[in-house]
């Protein structure tokens, strides 16, 4: 990361991917805030190697402290995109995807309230 000094290059962050890692994702965030650029939320529950059914990955469904990470980005001032991302919803209706996609929402909206973001 210090070789290339470009301000476009930077770290996209996805703390699913971290947390099946068996790391910490706030404290990942936390690690490397200054150089992330982009960022995908998605829950998941446990730390297995795929991410989980579609509906566990809603935001608040799953194991991570998403209320840590987004606190993380706010405090330090990130501005860049921020992507509500569920994987393997393919074989489902619209109806049960639109749900899941309402219920991150209103996650990610309780999160950014908690953290004093707007």
């Amino acid at each position: 990361m210090t070789a290339i000094s470009s301000p476009s290059f930077g770290i996209d962050m996805d703390p699913s991917h971290i947390y099946r890692a068996n790391e910490n994702p706030v404290e990942a965030i936390a690690a490397v805030i200054s150089r992330v650029k982009h960022v995908h939320i998605r829950d998941c529950k446990g730390r297995q190697q795929g991410p989980g059914k579609p509906e566990d990955q809603a935001n608040g469904r799953g194991d991570i402290d998403l209320v840590g990470y987004i606190r993380v980005l706010h405090e330090n001032g990130y501005d860049g995109p921020l992507n509500l991302e569920v994987i393997g919803a393919k074989e489902y209706k619209l109806e049960q995807v639109c749900t899941i996609a309402a219920e991150a929402k209103g996650h990610m909206q309780a999160c950014l309230q908690a953290c004093g973001a707007r």
